[in-house]
């Protein structure tokens, strides 16, 4: 569950990618027995419903207190952007 957060969280398009160039590569000191990517498919199966789960538990949660967003004004170089 966590490989598929962080992919989530990642920006890579294809999971392929992101599962041979991260984390064999770059997080394999988090995951020392990491499997091959035709397993980990396999698992991605099962985990889809607790998955899905946590992400409504914990992070779609309701709002319990007052929150803010950030105002800053951005600068544009052509003013064609400035309502994209």
């Amino acid at each position: 569950m966590l490989i598929m957060n962080v992919f989530h969280d990642s920006g890579y398009r294809c999971f392929k990618h992101f599962y041979f160039e991260k984390v064999c590569k770059q997080l394999c000191y988090l995951f020392p027995k990491v499997v091959s990517y035709n397993r980990i498919v396999e698992l991605e199966r099962d985990a889809a419903v607790p998955l899905t789960l946590f992400i409504k538990k914990a992070l779609l949660r309701k709002c319990t207190d007052i929150r803010f967003v950030d105002s800053i004004p951005l600068c544009v170089c052509k003013k064609q952007r400035v309502h994209i």
